[in-house]
């Protein structure tokens, strides 16, 4: 660009942009620099993590499985017909004895998949410690052939387990048959309080979750309905309005714990772990409490706890 004589001399003050390019772009170079230094470290982590992952041991151990397990009573309503079906299942530990249903006795079926004795099988661990990964758990709910009319039958399943600061989640005075859910007011609620024959469906499909005591992994909700009933003469028609909903539902579940744990050598369980996780189905009938067979189900659990041995 031409320029006067007389501006010569104050060029620089005229045009200063030119030293800050100069630094912008020294600085620019500079950053280029270190993000390139930046991702070679990465990639060098990632090619470390990956060899050192090689020399790890992989072990599996399998959960208890489940076969067609059908539901229990919740109550019975002051129509005389339950409204209410559940089905409670709990990793690891057996039930604690506190965790009582509404009859007065254990209701959580005991899945297993967390006693590692010493050994060098792929469900035993060499040493004290294993690096706990996930739980993978295939949770499947089916309806019945049966041979009457029913109805669509509306399902709530969910998955949690109690909070602890440390240790097995079983904590003393905890039962969440009595306090897994909250009222409208913020009391605690469960299964083995006592609702209205009229309304018994509803709170429990509406009924909030109890924070405060529980970590909730899975909150879900879904109609499942039977194809299939029978008419005057003893023949099996499918109906056509029972094909809107699914006969049944299957749910992976993949249910985290990703900690180094230490395992007491008496019982072989985790000591410093919160790993149990706990499972309740709840079904109801779909539309007013009148309806019946909303117990025509059954539930399988099939599953796998993954660790690797250090």
């Amino acid at each position: 660009m031409a320029v006067a004589p007389q501006y010569r001399k104050s060029q620089k003050a005229l045009f200063p942009f030119r030293k800050k390019a100069s630094s912008m772009k020294r600085r620019r170079y500079t950053k280029k620099s270190s993000a390139k230094k930046s991702v070679s470290t990465a990639l060098i982590k990632r090619v470390v993590n990956k060899q050192l992952g090689k020399e790890l041991e992989i072990k599996v151990q399998s959960l208890r499985p489940v076969n067609q397990a059908i539901p229990l009573p919740q109550q019975t309503s002051g129509t005389g017909a339950n409204v209410v079906w559940y089905r409670n299942y709990v990793l690891g530990l057996g039930p604690s004895a506190q965790w009582v249903g509404p009859n007065g006795s254990y209701n959580y079926t005991n899945l297993e998949g967390f006693s590692w004795s010493q050994g060098t099988s792929q469900s035993e661990r060499l040493g004290r410690y294993l690096n706990l990964k996930h739980t993978t758990m295939n949770l499947r709910i089916a309806c019945n052939n049966i041979s009457s009319v029913s109805c669509p039958i509306r399902f709530r399943v969910l998955v949690y387990k109690s909070k602890r600061k440390f240790g097995n989640s079983q904590a003393v005075g905890s039962n969440p048959n009595e306090n897994l859910f909250l009222g409208t007011t913020g009391q605690e609620l469960g299964i083995n309080n006592a609702y209205s024959g009229d309304s018994v469906s509803m709170e429990f499909m509406n009924m909030l979750t109890n924070k405060r005591n529980y970590d909730i992994h899975t909150d879900t909700q879904f109609i499942l309905s039977p194809h299939t009933f029978s008419v005057q003469g003893g023949s099996n028609l499918v109906s056509p309005i029972s094909l809107g909903y699914p006969a049944e539902k299957n749910m992976l579940l993949r249910l985290p714990h990703n900690s180094k744990v230490a395992f007491d050598d008496t019982s072989n369980q985790p000591e410093d772990l919160n790993f149990q996780y706990m499972v309740t189905i709840l079904s109801m009938p779909y539309g007013d409490n009148t309806q019946v067979s909303a117990n025509a189900w059954k539930s399988n659990v099939r599953g796998t706890v993954s660790c690797t041995d250090p």
